[in-house]
């Protein structure tokens, strides 16, 4: 999670400097300590089916990453049902606390919020539309972001529903509706 601090990219516009970072973090009071009100924080974000789904095509070529302590050693041995249990066990709780603590981080600072389908289709009019309110010149290489061809992402809109069981999707509304004791709606993220 550490690292929200390893600067990727740097846009240069009227001597100001912007920083751009991916990361997976969650919205600690450490990590929100360092957020002030001039920042922005753009958070992309996928519903929990289809990300099960693409972490499972991630792990079948990657299984040492991303998510799956020693998945090396046993993920190949899983049928796709395992596979998804073992990622509603060890995933689920993290892909809603993430989205829960940035809705309610997102009352107090600026949080855009870009859907995961919207930008693997239109990268460059997300990033433009997400940053609108800053003076930016976006260097030509952002009009050939739509081009790259993402790691290991199908990025099919829907494919949750149609591999992950009624049986499993019933057992992930089930903790969404555990898990959503703020509130939030978090069966919208479903």
């Amino acid at each position: 999670m550490i690292d929200v601090f390893h600067v990727k990219n740097q846009i240069n516009s009227k001597q100001k400097l912007y920083y751009c970072e991916r990361s997976h973090t969650l919205p600690s009071s450490d990590i929100l300590s360092l957020i002030s009100n001039k920042h922005t924080v753009i958070l992309q974000y996928r519903g929990v089916l289809d990300t099960i789904v693409s972490i499972i095509d991630h792990m079948d070529r990657a299984p040492s990453k991303p998510w799956g302590v020693n998945a090396e050693y046993y993920w190949k041995n899983l049928t796709y049902d395992e596979k998804v249990q073992d990622l509603i066990i060890q995933y689920v709780p993290f892909h809603l606390t993430f989205i829960q603590g940035w809705l309610a981080a997102s009352k107090h600072m600026n949080v855009r919020w870009i859907k995961y389908d919207d930008y693997i289709f239109n990268k460059s009019k997300c990033i433009q539309q997400a940053l609108k309110d800053y003076d930016l010149k976006f260097p030509d290489t952002y009009s050939n972001l739509n081009k790259k061809q993402e790691n290991f992402n199908i990025g099919i809109k829907g494919r949750g529903r149609n591999k992950i069981t009624k049986k499993h999707q019933e057992k992930i509304i089930e903790l969404i509706n555990e898990m959503d004791y703020l509130n939030q709606d978090l069966l919208s993220y479903l």
